[in-house]
């Protein structure tokens, strides 16, 4: 039978150092990268976050809880999945694809028939998306995987809440795989290779990461002196497609407004409203307001008032201004440009 290096070499072993590990997972894409290669990553990662690892400029990111229990669980779920499915296990250390040298990966497992393994820990909250599929951040970790090792299918293995376990076969996928090679080469040979950043996308995580990189500088930059005119073109071409999609926001917004306005005004209190049985709207419970409730009701307020201890944010910004900036928040906004040949 055929066995994954037939298809690719092992670069690491298992138990190298954690520098050496972060050093060799910089020299290829890796299948924690797809999902974020692919766009699909929402908050989690994007294209550009992924150059950004892969050409230095991301800072290392210290282990959080959550990865914590992760590391902690993997050889208790994996052991648990297959010993379920009657299977044993190696543990192979980091792999490289053989036909396409920058693709890399480092599998939770591989199986004695021929799959590889994924183990994910999970809270109850993702539930829904353990219910007879497997995420699709998982699904496409795995196909990339696949497109490595050369597997025929993945087991993964989902711990959710703690006291669920998740087994789920995914096949191997030759069309998403494909996509999944053109997108991951495209990133790897158009910007990492040529140190060239890809193009802004709408994800949370880009512009997370922009605002990580670049800070906030008290200073302004004249885009009329720049010597290429074409960027500067360019540049004033996106302010107005921001301009344009803020006004498209605002007034999808006060329609909205309007609109919920007039069906409060119709519904006179109550919290749902139907049609032929069928629920058109509904009022839910939101955030409480402590201000207003205070105002109303100061001497039931004070009943419930505790003393609690508060960063001095302001004294921060006094004394260390340039630490304090690092952590403001920023507010983008694009205003229309009139030349001094208009009117």
């Amino acid at each position: 039978m055929a066995t994954y290096l037939d298809h690719c070499a092992e670069v690491l072993p298992r138990d190298a150092v954690r520098a050496e590990w972060l050093r060799v997972r910089r020299q290829g894409v890796g299948g924690s990268d797809c999902s974020a290669v692919m766009g699909m990553a929402g908050k989690y990662g994007s294209p550009y976050t992924v150059w950004e690892d892969k050409t230095c400029r991301a800072p290392e990111i210290d282990e959080s809880e959550a990865m914590l229990w992760g590391n902690l669980l993997e050889p208790v779920i994996r052991a648990e999945a297959m010993h379920r499915l009657g299977l044993t296990f190696t543990l192979p250390g980091m792999l490289r694809s053989l036909e396409n040298p920058w693709q890399q990966t480092n599998l939770d497992g591989y199986a004695s028939d021929g799959g590889i393994i994924e183990c994910k820990n999970t809270g109850q909250w993702m539930a829904a998306d353990w219910d007879g599929q497997v995420p699709d951040h998982a699904e496409l970790q795995c196909q990339h995987n696949m497109a490595v090792t050369g597997a025929p299918h993945a087991w993964v293995a989902g711990l959710v809440g703690g006291n669920r376990l998740k087994i789920a076969r995914v096949e191997r996928d030759e069309d998403l795989i494909a996509d999944i090679i053109a997108e991951e080469s495209r990133l790897w040979h158009e910007h990492v290779l040529t140190d060239t950043p890809p193009p802004a996308d709408p994800s949370e995580a880009t512009k997370a990461a922009l605002m990580r990189r670049f800070g906030l500088d008290d200073r302004t930059i004249a885009l009329d002196d720049l010597d290429d005119s074409a960027e500067l073109l360019r540049a004033l071409g996106l302010a107005e497609q921001w301009q344009a999609a803020h006004a498209q926001e605002a007034a999808g917004k006060g329609a909205r407004l309007r609109a919920e306005s007039a069906l409060r005004l119709i519904m006179g209190g109550a919290n749902r409203a139907t049609v032929a049985g069928k629920t058109i709207a509904k009022i839910t419970g939101g955030g409480w307001a402590p201000k207003q409730f205070e105002t109303a009701h100061p001497d039931i307020a004070a009943l419930y008032r505790k003393k609690i201890d508060v960063l001095d944010s302001h004294a921060l910004r006094k004394e260390r201004p340039e630490l304090w900036r690092k952590f403001q928040s920023q507010v983008f906004r694009a205003v229309p440009y009139i030349s001094d040949t208009e009117g």
